[in-house]
């Protein structure tokens, strides 16, 4: 017989109120179902809570409003493109010009014109133009070019020495003469009788003629014709013409070679130095002796003055690539 019981032992059981094993069973049975399908359910609940959190907080970062401090920012940004609008310190510019070359809405042009004025970065005068102000003047005179332009490159012209062993210069042009702002050479390097603060006659050097081509047409005579053109070289140009269609192929191909023209021993190559705007502040150049400096040479000296200069540029006027795209 069954271990189980009879029918009628499991009647006698159930009036008893003892549950017999078989309905125990059976409702453990239906107990670990209940509880396996509660706890899958609660499961169900946070995944799709954590979902649906996940999705209110991209909602949440995509329509979050932009921190105040990028507005500032781009305050700042605005504020400097006007100020880098003026070509010269003695421009007078209206104040629909600067909006327009500063690419900012006429509206929001004039608010932030309005501000620099009252702070004294421009000043307003006759038939309401405009040109850089006091502060701008005070600001400039605590900052030497010719310094930041040797700091920033040290290590940009120490690598080209090493890499070519020669010697580099920076310079700039002042009245008309070339002024050595650095001169980095390594030990094995040709001589070259130069030194920082010293200058040399514009048209006869690889730097000068890069610093002669970003002359307009007016100031390049004023130099040409302020005196003679003394040759130093025998390779040394002093005709006036060929020195013009000279620079005008400097211009073109945006580096000039000098050729044993201030030392007939000596050949140099200069790429130029632009700001922001394009305009050209400085000539980067590489010398050595003439033997060492065949064509191909030159060209792959050429190719790294062009990296370096840009890289420059990039250092002390960041927004020059922007400008030049």
């Amino acid at each position: 017989m069954s271990d189980r019981g009879s029918p009628c032992q499991k009647a006698d059981s159930h009036r008893a109120g003892i549950p017999h094993p078989d309905v125990c069973l059976l409702l453990s049975d239906k107990s670990d179902i209940l509880s396996d399908k509660i706890i899958m359910g609660r499961r169900f609940n946070d995944m799709r809570t954590h979902t649906q959190d996940g999705r209110r907080e991209k909602l949440r970062d995509a329509y979050k409003p932009p921190p105040v401090q990028s507005e500032k920012n781009q305050l700042v940004h605005k504020a400097f493109a006007v100020l880098s609008c003026f070509q010269s310190s003695d421009e007078w510019v209206t104040g629909g010009e600067l909006s327009r070359r500063a690419n900012l809405p006429q509206a929001s042009g004039y608010r932030l014109i309005q501000t620099l004025e009252k702070i004294g970065a421009i000043i307003r005068g006759p038939r309401g133009r405009y040109r850089p102000g006091m502060l701008l003047v005070s600001l400039s005179q605590n900052v030497a070019i010719g310094d930041l332009l040797r700091n920033s490159s040290q290590s940009l012209v120490v690598g080209l020495a090493k890499q070519f062993n020669l010697t580099i210069h920076l310079g700039m042009l002042e009245e008309g003469m070339v002024s050595y702002v650095s001169k980095v050479a390594t030990p094995g390097a040709h001589p070259i009788n130069t030194r920082v603060g010293a200058q040399l006659e514009a048209y006869c050097s690889a730097l000068g003629k890069v610093l002669l081509s970003g002359l307009s047409r007016e100031r390049l005579d004023s130099v040409i014709l302020d005196g003679d053109l003394v040759p130093l070289t025998p390779n040394t140009i002093t005709a006036p013409h060929l020195l013009r269609a000279e620079l005008d192929k400097v211009r073109r191909q945006k580096y000039a070679v000098d050729n044993g023209e201030a030392d007939a021993d000596i050949v140099c190559i200069a790429v130029p130095i632009c700001d922001t705007e394009g305009r050209m502040i400085a000539a980067m150049s590489a010398s050595d002796h003439g033997s060492r400096m065949g064509y191909r040479q030159q060209m792959m000296i050429r190719d790294a003055l062009w990296a370096a200069a840009a890289e420059l540029e990039r250092k002390v006027f960041p927004g020059r690539l922007n400008n030049a795209a």
